[in-house]
């Protein structure tokens, strides 16, 4: 198992989780606010078993992990909503996500297993 975790984790955390699987750090991007310069949900995803990230992580996710990554159109950026990219949940055959701002590969990969988009309620 594959398991992505900020660059700043500690290195408790990081022993802990090594129980479980390979642990991959994603490097900080300086096109990011500091926050979440290095969140592995900012820069990639999963529907179903498919992973999809961001060109400039796809070269290090793909070299060190699963054969088939797919490799993203766009690269997000410090500005909502071009941080939200990749920020995209899959339950089941429901994906939830801002679908006005998500990666085109994302939404192509959710037509082709042909899952349900969620409904976002409104704000109030």
């Amino acid at each position: 198992m594959n398991i992505f975790v900020d660059e700043r984790i500690r290195w408790e955390e990081e022993e802990k989780l090594k129980e479980f699987g390979k642990v991959i750090k994603i490097p900080k991007q300086p096109n990011i606010y500091e926050e979440i310069s290095s969140h592995p949900d900012i820069f990639m995803t999963k529907i179903k078993e498919q992973l999809i990230c961001a060109p400039l992580v796809y070269n290090l996710i793909s070299s060190k992990t699963l054969k088939g990554v797919i490799k993203g159109i766009k690269n997000p950026s410090n500005n909502y909503p071009e941080d939200v990219l990749y920020n995209v949940c899959n339950i089941g055959n429901i994906v939830v996500g801002n679908f006005s701002f998500t990666d085109a590969e994302i939404l192509k990969e959710i037509e082709k297993k042909r899952f349900e988009k969620g409904k976002r309620k409104a704000r109030i």
